[in-house]
């Protein structure tokens, strides 16, 4: 499969992060096909000469979404993945959703912590989780969290237990979501 994970943070900076490089480094094991999008910009909590997104006025959010867009656009042109494993509820997975990608997001703390502090994130946040094929949550407490977020969403919220490094159980369950959201959204598996 090709496989397309994106990042809001470096891949060795946050748990985000170093997720997506062990995973991308166990489905390359695996023999898929990886690429990672790594937006440079704000987090959600800041850090360093990182921005957090709640700090961002409505004209610095519109030109890093625009510029992610951008990036994103690109990817998918180039590399025509099967499926998006966007890390986080917002932004990478509402532009896979725009561009009519199968995706799916893992949700983490910092986000709905910014979420419930600031309601511009709302509404792409929403629509985002409502037309993830999945959702992977870290543990219990989080899937509660995005039920409470999110309301009933379609997609199965998933407690993936995925130690970093990546350990083939919780890879394999990966590439079967991958799987399964590519079919449901193209009839079969395509080349």
């Amino acid at each position: 499969m090709r496989i397309l994970l994106t990042s809001h943070s470096s891949l060795t900076a946050t748990r985000s992060g170093r997720f997506v490089a062990a995973l991308a480094d166990w489905l390359q094991a695996q023999e898929h096909e990886v690429r990672t999008l790594v937006a440079d910009g704000p987090w959600f909590v800041a850090a360093g000469d990182h921005p957090a997104f709640d700090s961002l006025d409505d004209n610095q959010v519109t030109a890093h979404r625009d510029e992610q867009r951008a990036l994103m656009d690109r990817e998918i042109d180039d590399f025509d993945p099967h499926v998006v494993h966007a890390q986080h509820v917002w932004i990478h997975g509402h532009l896979a959703l725009e561009a009519g990608v199968p995706y799916v997001i893992t949700a983490w703390g910092d986000e709905l912590d910014v979420l419930a502090a600031d309601s511009r994130w709302r509404r792409l946040a929403q629509e985002t989780a409502e037309n993830a094929g999945r959702i992977f949550v870290g543990d219990a407490s989080l899937q509660a969290r995005v039920r409470t977020a999110f309301g009933e969403v379609p997609a199965q919220v998933s407690v993936l237990d995925c130690p970093i490094p990546v350990i083939p159980a919780c890879g394999r369950q990966l590439v079967a979501a991958y799987r399964e959201v590519h079919v449901a959204r193209f009839g079969k598996e395509r080349p």
